[in-house]
């Protein structure tokens, strides 16, 4: 890949959007400006990447990409392929959505990290817990719960599709 290239305007916003975020913590509280610039990091961190992998995508599938060789070389050879040349195909290969059984385990897992950290914070800081400082704790321990739900019962559920054959 060629390396990035930014014109003089677009360091201008970028340092901008930096100042903007350093004056804003003069504002806000320490863990409201951390929060905020981890956000704006993720958004630039997801915008860089979907550009990145758009080019790569659409350099790959042009006639004159990286496989172009392979795929002329490819055609001589599929007349002598036959179907025991390849592995048996799984039930992995199918698309599939995911059942509405994931939907309520990761709900649940989100309400049950959500209420045991909000226990857990308010027995093990009850000198110095805040309500703002417990609801945030709360929301973490419950995003935390709720993506190891969905992790877990995704897992579990391709898992037994795969070796129910």
């Amino acid at each position: 890949m060629k390396p990035l290239r930014f014109s003089l305007t677009t360091l201008l916003v970028i340092t901008g959007g930096l100042c903007a975020l350093l004056a804003t913590s003069r504002l806000i509280p320490p863990l409201g400006t951390w929060t905020l610039a981890l956000f704006l990091f993720a958004v630039a961190a997801h915008v860089a990447g979907n550009a990145i992998g758009t080019k790569l995508r659409d350099r790959g599938s042009r006639s004159d990409g990286p496989g172009a060789a392979r795929d002329h070389y490819q055609g001589q050879y599929d007349d002598q392929l036959t179907a025991n040349d390849f592995a048996p195909a799984t039930e992995l290969r199918h698309k599939s959505s995911l059942s509405r059984k994931i939907l309520w385990v990761t709900l649940t897992t989100a309400i049950v990290g959500s209420l045991g950290g909000a226990v857990w914070l308010s027995w093990a800081n009850r000198a110095s817990l805040t309500m703002p400082g417990l609801l945030f704790g709360a929301a973490a321990f419950g995003v935390i719960g709720g993506l190891a739900g969905f992790l877990g019962s995704s897992f579990l559920l391709v898992l037994g599709n795969a070796s129910a054959e």
